[in-house]
């Protein structure tokens, strides 16, 4: 992002939607487990105004500084799990 000519906001994603449900269910899974023994989820917690689908459009970070995203989202939680730089 530095190395744009103008100061610019960029959104830096995968494009591929990923729910937190699903994250949470391959982050267990990676490990055998089955989240739903460990998790548990309350109405009374949930957000009245919660956003139902949602994805990264890193478009204009890939026109403006050809920037595409190298690694999936499996990709990701393997790290974050197995503690591996994933630059």
């Amino acid at each position: 992002m530095l190395q744009g000519s103008l100061p610019r906001d960029y959104v830096v994603g995968t494009g591929v939607p990923c729910s937190l449900e699903s994250f949470v269910d391959k982050a267990f899974a990676f490990r055998g487990l089955n989240y739903k023994n460990f998790v548990t989820q309350t109405n009374e917690l949930t957000r009245p105004q919660e956003i139902d689908f949602s994805v990264a459009n890193p478009q204009r970070v890939k026109i403006d500084l050809g920037w595409e995203a190298k690694r999936t989202v499996d990709d990701v939680i393997a790290g974050f799990i197995e503690g591996d730089d994933i630059t």
